[in-house]
């Protein structure tokens, strides 16, 4: 065979979830790479904010309160933004957050590769999207109860 072209590089060569974690004062840090963890979860809310200061409250507090719903199923909501540590920390006291939501960093163009809403939101499946919803067209509770139910009975 003959090489008649290179192809084009993909746009995203690597591709990092960084964590935010609580550091010894309580304040959010950048840590470890969390990427294989977050891929291979049986079932996860993945949250797509490019900035958090900038996302829709009205998305958002249904975000929030589909965390509250998946708490008790054991199921984490990660919340992936370009935002600083200072502005995850900011929305975390601003929203009273659930215990069961996680927040990570990502680059700003992997993360509009994923979804252009500000929030946006994903159902992953051991790193297979099941589900994709922009902040306009957020899925209810019972929807996402039935598309859960169906991926716990596989």
């Amino acid at each position: 065979s003959k090489l008649i072209k290179e192809g084009d590089k993909p746009l995203i060569d690597e591709f990092h979830i960084l964590a935010y974690a609580k550091d010894a004062s309580g304040s959010f840090v950048a840590s470890g790479d969390i990427t294989d963890d977050v891929l291979s979860q049986p079932i996860t809310l993945f949250v797509v904010s490019l900035s958090l200061n900038k996302a829709s409250n009205k998305a958002m507090k249904q975000i929030v309160a589909l965390a509250d719903y998946v708490v008790d199923k054991q199921i984490d909501l990660l919340i992936a933004t370009s935002s600083d540590a200072k502005a995850v920390e900011q929305w975390h006291s601003q929203w009273g957050s659930p215990a069961n939501i996680k927040y990570a960093q990502m680059d700003e163009l992997t993360l509009k590769t994923i979804i252009r809403s500000n929030p946006g939101l994903l159902l992953l499946n051991k790193g297979t999207i099941k589900g994709k919803w922009s902040s306009r067209n957020l899925p209810t509770v019972s929807k996402l109860d039935a598309i859960i139910g169906q991926l716990k009975a596989h």
